[in-house]
């Protein structure tokens, strides 16, 4: 997204042995121009890496911004949402009708002060709020990668920012959900739970999610806020007081790399859990601390294995697994 925006226009048509430090800079200097400091940094380390990419294939002798200073500090966003807040979202995106737009803010939309979300991306939302994956995760979302029987979505590698498959537990209220969202496809013939506006074959973009919950953020007036603060907000009150989860386990739900304070390498090829177990527990404290907060009523955790708890070791050879059957497989083989 940033090199598409901002990298390509400038830059694509300028010959790599004619690229130059003061050719960048400038680029860099008129996005700062515009107000948009973070891409910029972005784009900085986009290019860095591009010209890193040329000189291992000997198209350019050396990288010339290799040892460029930051051409702005990058400021780490560390928004995160109030109980209240928490409340009046989830509320605006269960009932946005209810809503109503400022009339300062309402004059520049083509929808006025009306708030219109429609119900896939109501649902979608919600399971951001739940689950504490990725808007595009959530979007993305196939029903090839879900085992709604024994709770599981299995998210392929390729979907995956860290290209490492993960397997995100799914509660009775998430499935719930998801389900409400697969009805909501009137029987089209689609693997996508998410379905786009023109292509049902195709999920729904991440930049729609960001114009819905902005225009609930607006009719609460509630500034600074992103869909990602969702996240950073579950992240924070799981390894709050409030609920005690370890940073290692907060870690595994998010998807994150994390050695636990132990050796990387026995991370990385000594250790094929997914940890399914206690991923299932943190979200299910998660998600009833969230109850508390928006008013919704808890249904209790259930077993999916209707006898014991869910294993979360998985006796996996060679390369993690990649593909959303490969991972239900070994799910339902570790029962």
């Amino acid at each position: 997204m940033v090199y598409r925006v901002h990298v390509e226009g400038p830059l694509a048509d300028i010959p790599i042995d004619m690229l130059s430090r003061r050719t960048i800079k400038s680029v860099l200097e008129r996005m700062l121009d515009k107000g948009v400091t973070s891409q910029a940094v972005k784009a900085q380390a986009v290019i860095r890496q591009m010209l890193t990419y040329a000189v291992n294939e000997e198209r350019i002798p050396f990288n010339f911004i290799a040892n460029m200073a930051p051409v702005a500090p990058e400021n780490v966003r560390m928004r995160v949402y109030s109980d209240a807040e928490i409340k009046a979202i989830w509320s605006g995106v269960a009932e946005p009708e209810t809503l109503i737009i400022p009339d300062t803010i309402a004059d520049k939309r083509r929808d006025g002060s009306l708030v219109q979300i429609g119900q896939p991306m109501r649902i979608a939302i919600q399971l951001v709020f739940l689950l504490l994956q990725h808007r595009n995760e959530v979007l993305g979302m196939a029903r090839s990668e879900l085992d709604l029987e024994h709770g599981v979505w299995a998210i392929p590698a390729s979907r995956m920012k860290s290209k490492r498959a993960h397997i995100v537990p799914l509660s009775p209220w998430a499935i719930s959900l998801i389900e409400h969202a697969i009805r909501l496809n009137d029987g089209l013939k689609t693997d996508q739970v998410f379905l786009g506006r023109v292509d049902a074959s195709r999920s729904m973009n991440g930049p729609s999610m960001n114009v819905a919950l902005t225009a609930v953020l607006r009719a609460c007036a509630i500034e600074d806020g992103t869909i990602h603060d969702i996240r950073r907000t579950g992240s924070t009150l799981m390894t709050s007081e409030r609920l005690n989860i370890s940073p290692f386990i907060r870690s595994k739900v998010f998807g994150h790399y994390d050695a636990g304070g132990g050796a990387q390498v026995s991370m990385q090829r000594y250790d094929a859990n997914t940890y399914v177990r206690e991923k299932r527990a943190a979200l299910a404290q998660w998600q009833q601390l969230l109850a508390r907060i928006v008013g919704e009523p808890m249904e209790p955790v259930l077993r999916f294995d209707g006898t014991s708890a869910i294993a979360g070791a998985f006796a996996i050879s060679g390369p993690p697994v990649s593909s959303p059957a490969a991972s239900l497989a070994l799910f339902r083989s570790a029962q």
